[in-house]
């Protein structure tokens, strides 16, 4: 299942394929709909959601309530923290700031 898609300046978006084993990270051309494998993410938990950085840097928050950050080339993530409240299916999102938001469904 393809969760938590999240789009880069262009024509190109981020997306985790969730599967019993393991979240995969996927580029998507916008315009061709054609899809890349870039690697299975070294994270146990699932990935609900995903943001740019106004830099540019892929932030990813996942049901264990860890955020962290995803390189785009290998799919490896880099734990920052984690957060307080559960997290469940909600999203990220920055503002023209930089601030990083959340939302949660609990």
């Amino acid at each position: 299942m393809l969760t938590a898609p999240a789009q880069q300046t262009g024509g190109t978006a981020y997306t985790v394929d969730e599967d019993s084993t393991n979240d995969t990270l996927h580029q998507v051309n916008l315009d061709s709909g054609a899809t890349v494998n870039i690697g299975v993410l070294n994270n146990p938990d699932d990935i609900e959601a995903l943001a740019f950085s106004p830099g540019g840097t892929l932030f990813a928050a996942n049901e264990a309530n860890v955020l962290m950050t995803i390189d785009l080339s290998t799919g490896s993530s880099t734990t920052i923290g984690v957060f307080g409240p559960v997290f469940d299916y909600g999203g990220l999102a920055f503002d023209c700031n930089g601030n990083l938001w959340m939302t949660s469904h609990t």
